[in-house]
């Protein structure tokens, strides 16, 4: 046990070499946490020229929410207000990685839902994000590997 544990400490406090791949995914993080900020703003703005609140467009259900309104002709930014429309049936899953994945990224998997422009920027970033981060991690541990077997 007191071995590994030895080779363990040996393996992580390798040196990583820096590299595109590595170079690539930090740069897709900082887009994508760049895309968050953007987004932010957008739906900021959409909700401060309405009295606070998002408009809400197509919608078959009334809206009860102290974040949403009905949308109408005197709405401003009508643009970047909820109008798509995201139907729950395309993106039902059993599969649990999904669904951790849909979670992790605020997504309404389980219902349907009207979404803005932001909403979808939003889920796009934080998507580039996750698997950003997973690719990097995944990349990170291949190194490792390979910088040990090329020194055996």
């Amino acid at each position: 046990m007191k071995q590994v544990l030895c080779k363990l400490k040996d393996f992580l406090n390798k040196p990583i070499k820096e590299t595109c791949a590595n170079c690539l995914f930090v740069s897709i993080l900082k887009v994508s946490f760049a895309l968050v900020v953007v987004v932010h703003v957008m739906n900021m703005m959409v909700v401060m020229a309405n009295d606070g609140k998002m408009p809400v467009f197509k919608t078959e259900v009334s809206i009860t929410s102290k974040r949403h309104r009905e949308g109408n002709d005197n709405t401003k930014l009508k643009f970047l207000a909820d109008y798509i429309r995201i139907r729950s049936e395309y993106f039902k899953t059993k599969n649990k990685p999904m669904r951790l994945f849909y979670k992790s990224i605020n997504f309404p998997y389980h219902r349907d839902s009207i979404a803005s422009p932001g909403d979808i920027l939003m889920w796009l970033s934080m998507s580039m994000m996750f698997f950003s981060i997973i690719g990097l991690f995944v990349w990170l541990i291949i190194q490792k590997f390979i910088y040990i077997n090329k020194r055996e």
